[in-house]
């Protein structure tokens, strides 16, 4: 199925591989004079002046603008990518608030991370992806999406909302464009979990600033949401699908997907339900079975 936002926890841990190799550093400038994108594309503006993004602010959210409202950049130029799409919005979208005061949520900001990754490993998003978070958990289904979906993939079903097949997920990739399955899902929280299981991919550095929230807000670190419990969760949503990831500090982690979404009017609500489906379940189990775990075979 379609993971929506559930792909802003994995572009994360590909910034953090690349920042563990020396490649970047979360304090580097996106945009403008002497930064990753130089001048080629423009930079973003607040105030009638010049603003400097930082790659720690595009991860937390609070580079304070391209929200994801009504007139989210992602939905407003579906028909424009890479270096057209991101000189379009700097040119019309200006920032909110100076950069680091706000969090806004932002799909534009983790567009351009996924540009960020190929600009500095060489490789596409899809792939960087592929080589250094996939294949090294033995993950071989997940893919950047299409807009029909795949002979092993689900349909989509559309309540009061856009076609689900208008969507290129291609166009979503670093914020919202994998398809996977629950148990590759979890394979990945698996690997940054802190849990003794699992295959560790980042180092423990590299994890405690994953899930330390930003000054500009108290529940989203990079790419996790986070609460004083030491759960870290992340939701997702587009026409036709919604999905929770989730890691609870008990020793638990959970994955949701459903191939619909529905009207806005009980969104809240319904996403309120689907975390409770975890806690609920959980509960409700009094002894768990031993033996071979679906995330090693």
């Amino acid at each position: 199925m379609r993971i929506a936002s559930l792909t802003k926890p994995i572009t994360s841990m590909a910034i953090l591989m690349l920042v563990e190799g020396g490649k970047l550093k979360l304090s580097d400038q996106v945009f403008g004079d002497k930064s990753i994108f130089g001048l080629d594309l423009g930079e973003p503006s607040f105030d009638g002046k010049g603003a400097a993004v930082t790659v720690k602010q595009l991860l937390s959210h609070t580079a304070s603008g391209w929200g994801n409202t009504g007139s989210d950049p992602m939905f407003l130029y579906m028909d424009l990518d890479g270096n057209d799409l991101i000189r379009k919005v700097l040119d019309t979208h200006r920032l909110d608030r100076k950069p680091g005061t706000q969090f806004n949520y932002s799909n534009f900001g983790y567009y351009v991370l996924g540009r960020i990754i190929e600009r500095e490993s060489g490789l596409s998003y899809e792939e960087y992806v592929r080589r250094n978070i996939l294949e090294p958990l033995r993950i071989q289904g997940m893919r950047i999406g299409a807009q029909e979906p795949g002979p092993d993939e689900t349909r989509y079903y559309s309540v009061n909302d856009m076609d689900p097949r208008r969507l290129r997920p291609s166009h979503m990739d670093a914020h919202g464009g994998w398809i996977a399955n629950t148990v590759e899902l979890l394979k990945i929280l698996s690997a940054i979990d802190g849990f003794p299981k699992g295959t560790p991919l980042l180092k423990p550095g590299s994890v405690a600033a994953m899930t330390s929230p930003a000054l500009a807000s108290s529940n989203y670190a990079l790419g996790l949401c986070v609460n004083k419990y030491d759960n870290w969760w992340h939701t997702g949503s587009l026409p036709g699908a919604t999905s929770e990831l989730g890691r609870a500090a008990g020793g638990f982690c959970w994955a949701i997907l459903v191939n619909t979404r529905p009207d806005r009017s009980i969104q809240g609500a319904y996403f309120k339900d689907l975390d409770e489906l975890f806690w609920k379940l959980k509960d409700s189990i009094s002894s768990w079975p031993r033996g071979s775990s679906l995330l090693e075979e």
